[in-house]
């Protein structure tokens, strides 16, 4: 009723929708069902699956999928092959359940220690942040599944936290290109 009622072209699931892998795979089944019945296309399935800090999926009792951790954690290898490895992973997970699209990677660079983006971050320069994200596109890719470069234009360096209020960066427009935008045409670049 409620895709009758409002006939979107995706939905985010979120942890308290996920109870185990048969709930999931019959739930984003059904819905793609009703969704293509209603207005004949098919409907982005969408998950926001990081690793660590967010992950609705990996780590979550009723599907025996481990979190791949932290982003920090594989950025600090430097081995974009492992970051590549990490989104394949996951994005065959994801795939297995029914979702088309994930909500990563994270292309934020922690360039602010005081920032909410450090654990989700690869690092803290573009140098380091750009290989990893268009690994992980490619790897997302290969799995069957669409990701989201995010949070554009970057807000590892931005003051405060955007789930409480507004945030700002203090850089200028060529900063930002030199430094905060790079990962996200790196990601371009991969396909995203």
């Amino acid at each position: 009723r409620a895709l009758e009622a409002m006939p979107v072209g995706g939905i985010c699931y979120f942890a308290a929708n996920l109870l185990d892998a048969d709930q999931t795979r019959e739930m984003l089944s059904n819905t793609a069902r009703y969704s293509e019945e209603l207005t004949g296309l098919p409907p982005f399935l969408c998950v926001d699956e990081e690793g660590g800090t967010v992950s609705r999926v990996g780590g979550n009792p009723g599907f025996g999928v481990d979190n791949v951790g932290d982003m920090r954690d594989v950025g600090s290898t430097g081995d974009a092959g492992y970051a590549r490895e990490v989104a394949l992973h996951v994005g065959t997970y994801l795939s297995a359940l029914g979702f088309n699209v994930d909500f990563a990677p994270d292309a934020d660079i922690a360039s602010n220690p005081a920032g909410t983006m450090g654990r989700r971050s690869f690092g803290t320069t573009a140098d380091a942040v750009a290989p990893m994200v268009a690994a992980q596109v490619e790897g997302f890719s290969e799995a069957g599944v669409l990701c989201a470069a995010k949070h554009f234009p970057g807000i590892g360096g931005a003051t405060g936290d955007s789930h409480d209020g507004r945030i700002y960066s203090e850089r200028t427009l060529d900063e930002m290109r030199a430094e905060e935008l790079r990962p996200f045409v790196a990601a371009i670049e991969a396909g995203v």
